[in-house]
C-alpha cells in the first residue's frame, strides 16, 4: 500500500516537473518569437528611418552644392581688379550664399531601441556598431554652422525687400533654382555691390565661408557613405 502510494506521489510529482518544463519550454518559445517579430519591426522602421534620412541628406548635399555654386559665382567679386559683369547676379548670388538648410534628422525608432535596451534585439555586432556611428555622427553634425558671419554681414547689407523677392524666387533645392528672374534695380545694386566690395570684413568672411564650406561638404559626404554602409548591413541581416 506504501509502495503505491509513493509510486503515485511519484507520478504526480513527474507530471508537475513535466507540466513546469513544457510551461518553461513554451514561454521561452513564446517570448522568442515575440522578440523576434518586435526585432523584425525594429529593423523595418529602421529602414524606413534611414531611407528618410537618405533623402534629407541627399537634398541637403543638393542645397549645399548649390550654395556652393552661388558662392563661387562671387569668387572673380572678390578678388581685386576685376569688374562683374552683373551686378543684379551679383547682389543675388550673394544673398543666395547666405541660404541655408538645416532640418533635423529622424531617429526616433533609435532612440526608442536605446531607451527600452531593446537595441538586444538586433544582437549582430556589426549592425549595432553601424547603427550607432551613423546616428551619433548625425547627431552631431553641424547642418549650417558654415559661414556664420558672412551670413549675418551680407543680410545686414541687402536690404529687406530685395531678400524677400530673392526668397520667392526658386527655392535652392528646386531643379528651377538657377532661373530666378529677379532683376535688382541697377542704381540699387550698384550701390549693394559698392557697399560689399568696400566692407573689409565681408570679403574676409566671405573666404572663411568658401573653405569652411568645402569641409562642411566632404564631412555631409562621409556621413552619407556611413549612411550607405549601414543601410546596406540592416538590409543584409533582414
Amino acid at each position: 500500500m506504501k509502495t503505491q502510494n509513493f509510486l503515485k506521489r511519484g507520478g504526480e510529482l513527474l507530471m508537475i516537473i513535466i507540466g513546469v518544463f513544457i510551461a518553461l519550454v513554451a514561454n521561452a518559445w513564446w517570448e522568442d518569437r515575440s522578440d523576434q517579430r518586435l526585432a523584425d519591426d525594429y529593423r523595418g522602421r529602421l529602414v524606413g528611418e534611414l531611407t528618410r534620412n537618405k533623402g534629407l541628406i541627399d537634398t541637403l548635399e543638393l542645397h549645399t552644392s548649390r550654395i556652393l555654386t552661388a558662392s563661387d559665382s562671387l569668387l572673380p567679386f572678390f578678388e581685386p581688379d576685376i569688374i562683374p559683369g552683373s551686378q543684379s547676379r551679383v547682389v543675388v548670388n550673394a544673398y543666395n550664399a547666405t541660404r541655408r538648410w538645416g532640418e533635423t534628422f529622424d531617429r526616433a525608432t533609435f532612440d526608442d531601441l536605446m531607451s527600452t535596451g531593446n537595441i538586444r534585439l538586433l544582437p549582430d555586432n556589426d549592425l549595432r556598431t553601424a547603427l550607432t556611428d551613423f546616428y551619433g555622427a548625425a547627431k552631431l553634425f553641424p547642418r549650417d554652422w558654415y559661414g556664420v558671419e558672412y551670413r549675418d554681414l551680407v543680410r545686414h547689407i541687402i536690404p529687406a525687400d530685395i531678400q524677400l523677392g530673392i526668397r520667392e524666387c526658386p527655392e535652392v533645392t528646386s531643379p528651377a533654382w538657377n532661373d530666378c528672374p529677379l532683376t535688382v534695380e541697377p542704381s540699387r545694386a550698384r550701390a549693394i555691390v559698392q557697399q560689399l566690395a568696400a566692407d573689409r570684413a565681408v570679403v574676409g568672411a566671405f573666404r572663411v565661408q568658401i573653405h569652411e564650406l568645402a569641409i562642411f561638404r566632404r564631412d555631409l559626404m562621409r556621413l552619407n557613405a556611413r549612411l550607405d554602409s549601414t543601410l546596406t548591413i540592416l538590409r543584409r541581416k533582414s
